[in-house]
């Protein structure tokens, strides 16, 4: 089972941090560890291994969308910050946005959009860690469900041990 990692991280340009002013709410989520980076390649860099938050402005969208698919064991949700206040359709929005902050900008508006998404990746991390576990669980029954019946059907005792022992170290 591949349990994702507790810490999460905020990922954001140090440009976007001079507009909404991100870096000041650390304080209130302890469990994200905040980084301001300096260009969007910086941000695609610290993927890998990662599971958090992307802040992006909008041009920035489809080059982050990219580096996420290419890294399936990292669990990111992305807010997109347009001061233009696109029209948005979902075709035009990745399965990643989960919020969207336009002008006028308020740290009310930045924290509740945090706060959002913070919530939804949490559940979805802990939906994907449940889901794994529940796949090796139904493994393993399947497993002792089978050494059941090659048990039962067995009549040489010592084809009987044999096969006990075989199916105990495949267990452990």
């Amino acid at each position: 089972m591949r349990k994702l990692l507790n810490k999460k991280v905020v990922l954001y340009q140090k440009s976007i941090d001079n507009k909404l002013n991100i870096s000041q709410f650390q304080d209130l989520f302890l469990d994200l560890e905040f980084n301001p980076l300096s260009g969007i390649e910086a941000i695609a860099d610290r993927i890998r291994g990662h599971n958090g938050i992307i802040v992006v402005n909008f041009q920035d969208l489809d080059f982050i969308t990219q580096e996420l698919e290419k890294h399936k064991y990292s669990k990111f949700l992305i807010i997109v910050y347009d001061p233009e206040e696109k029209t948005y359709t979902q075709a035009n929005l990745s399965k990643y946005v989960y919020d969207i902050i336009t002008e006028p900008v308020s740290n009310n508006k930045v924290v509740f959009s945090l706060n959002k998404v913070f919530t939804t990746l949490k559940s979805q991390i802990e939906l994907m860690n449940l889901n794994s576990k529940y796949e090796m669980q139904t493994k393993e029954l399947h497993t002792l469900n089978s050494i059941g019946i090659s048990l039962s059907t067995e009549r040489d005792v010592d084809k009987l041990l044999e096969t006990i022992l075989i199916k105990c170290r495949e267990i452990t």
